[in-house]
């Protein structure tokens, strides 16, 4: 998918590996979903 752009695109229930995604452009909220895919937990700084 490199340099496909899936901003504005619906990616929820999106089945993909980090090699599948790499080079895509997403938009930052997109951002926070795809790394749930991960496993990661994003979550904001303590102050």
């Amino acid at each position: 998918m490199r340099g496909a752009d899936l901003r504005g695109s619906t990616i929820s229930g999106l089945q993909a590996e980090l090699r599948d995604l790499q080079g895509a452009i997403v938009a930052p909220l997109q951002a926070i979903d795809i790394t749930a895919l991960f496993g990661l937990d994003v979550q904001p700084d303590e102050l």
